[in-house]
């Protein structure tokens, strides 16, 4: 089965601790080698690898391959091209460091790093069982080593890939392998740490649907959430906030399923209590509010809506869970909403905002309209799709 983690910002991203990339030198290079550079150090200064890895062609054909330091700098121009996302010009740059023929006259310095590269370069290309375990043992070669960018991109991409493409066996021992580096990097990989961590406790529940998998996620939903509070970052909060909102999806879903009269056909599981979910005591998260123009309180209130299962036959007897944050009008029809967690697919969350239209907010009754308002905004709406 292939299972998707949604809005998890899985779309590869330069690892933040570190320099990315090590500028060339322009007083260091001879003037018939300096075609191009000046040009790629001011856009990889500027964090613009596409940029780049642009002027990675012109300067490598004008390079002195018989430089000692020519080695370091096709490797780095390699990994600016795997940055932008151009893997075919990032195959060929680092193949000088592996082909027996290549025109550098300087033996690779750093062998493990390149093929770790090399690796990490063709997994980007195919997601193949063959370049999964090719990029699997690279890293476990490099674990001893210093923990670097590639390294920390490779853990990533690795893990990443077993679990969009439903290996959820091997997840196990990739996101194990990933949190060797992440935790070796520190307090700057926050993010990816309770990923990996995610995606493991997910992978579990997807195998085995038991009650350790539900105490997992309720632990490390509790734990991100903490997280939150702590970070002074507001760019790691904003990431660990979305982290918050599918740990809280997957540890409602896995209570669902756990407390389900009827469960699926040959399971056994155990009857489980729910859990309590913390919250920030920070406020970091959304609550119900009006406009600051609006002086009326929010009306006491009941979401009329009707959401329906997925109709395709690949999600028959999955349970699944939908959070969405909505904002209403006066007449409490949405005017915005955003997904904030779909698990274990995307689907369920599709088939929940493809219908929001439909949704509307109503005052219970006894409600005197005139003095409480439904236009309101940060309003959760959780969806648990039973059997």
């Amino acid at each position: 089965m292939r299972a998707f983690l949604s809005g998890s910002g899985l779309s590869v991203a330069v690892a933040r601790f570190g320099s990315v990339v090590a500028l060339l030198l322009l007083f260091a290079l001879p003037q018939d080698s300096r075609a191009g550079i000046a040009e790629y150090n001011a856009a990889a200064s500027a964090g613009d690898y596409v940029a780049a890895a642009r002027e990675t062609a012109e300067a490598w054909e004008s390079y002195d391959k018989s430089r000692a330091d020519a080695v370091a700098i096709v490797r780095e121009f390699a990994f600016v091209n795997y940055l932008a996302g151009d893997f075919a010009e990032a195959a060929g740059l680092i193949d000088n460091l592996l082909d027996d023929d290549s025109e550098l006259s300087s033996r690779d310095d750093q062998p493990l790093v390149s093929r770790l590269l090399s690796d990490l370069i063709a997994l980007s290309q195919e997601s193949s069982v063959g370049n999964r375990n090719a990029l699997f043992q690279s890293l476990q070669a490099r674990l001893p080593e210093e923990v670097d960018n590639i390294s920390i991109l490779a853990a990533r991409a690795l893990y990443l890939d077993d679990w969009t493409q439903g290996r959820l066996e091997e997840l196990e021992s990739s996101s194990a392998l990933a949190l060797s580096f992440f935790e070796r990097a520190g307090e700057e990989v926050l993010v990816d740490s309770r990923r990996a961590e995610l995606l493991a406790a997910a992978a579990e529940f997807i195998r085995w649907r038991n009650v350790p998998s539900y105490d997992q996620f309720v632990d490390l939903h509790n734990a991100i959430v903490a997280d939150v509070d702590r970070v002074e970052d507001d760019g790691t909060r904003e990431a660990l906030i979305s982290l918050k909102w599918l740990a809280d999806a997957w540890s409602q879903s896995a209570w669902t399923y756990l407390d389900n009269d009827n469960p699926q056909l040959g399971s056994h599981i155990d009857r489980v209590k729910p859990r309590e979910l913390a919250g920030s005591t920070k406020g970091y998260f959304y609550r119900v509010t009006t406009a600051a123009d609006n002086p009326l309180p929010p009306c006491e209130t009941r979401l009329d809506w009707t959401v329906y299962y997925p109709p395709s036959a690949a999600y028959n007897q999955l349970i699944g869970t939908v959070i969405i944050k909505m904002d209403f009008d006066e007449d409490g029809r949405v005017e915005k909403h955003s997904l904030l967690a779909s698990v274990p697919a995307d689907s369920f969350g599709k088939g929940a905002t493809d219908r929001v239209s439909s949704a509307r907010l109503r005052a219970l009754r006894g409600q005197d309209t005139d003095k409480c308002t439904l236009a309101v905004k940060g309003y959760i709406v959780t969806i648990n799709f039973r059997l």
